[in-house]
């Protein structure tokens, strides 16, 4: 058995925050790090279940900015202030893209109430990381997990 989904579209997603009243707070409070915001989102999963209690799933995901941030601007030949006419230098963002998202991951139900999972992930990290200066140097990262998750 076999399965393909998709999702497109703008995404604000603040994951993992179940509460209202935790969704409510600001961006720089201690819980809310795992927000996702001002992103386009576009992903695709496809699986299988190979046996009865073995499921195999993979899934790819580009992250796009939806509005670059304002470039901050410097003026030449100034300390402090900016005076009207003032010879300036905008410093806009490198890119537009978050980067690229490939995920494996097996879960294998070992009893009614006992499940194992491994997977991976591999992050492309886009050039928006760069910020405002295309010599920065961004690198990829990856993930290897693994759990056993006892239910009663």
């Amino acid at each position: 058995q076999g399965y393909v989904q998709y999702r497109t579209g703008y995404q604000t997603m603040a994951s993992p925050i179940p509460s209202t009243e935790q969704r409510q707070l600001q961006p720089q409070d201690d819980r809310v790090r795992d927000v996702m915001a001002n992103a386009l989102l576009y992903q695709a999963w496809v699986g299988v279940k190979p046996l009865k209690n073995v499921d195999i799933k993979a899934s790819f995901a580009i992250a796009k900015v939806d509005k670059k941030p304002a470039p901050y601007v410097t003026a030449n030949n100034a300390w402090f202030f900016t005076p009207a006419g003032t010879d300036v230098t905008y410093h806009p963002y490198v890119g537009d893209e978050y980067g690229k998202e490939l995920d494996i991951t097996a879960k294998v139900q070992l009893t009614s109430n006992l499940e194992y999972m491994i997977g991976a992930g591999y992050l492309w990290t886009g050039d928006y990381f760069k910020g405002t200066s295309s010599s920065n140097e961004v690198g990829n990262d990856y993930l290897i997990i693994h759990k056993l998750t006892f239910s009663f």
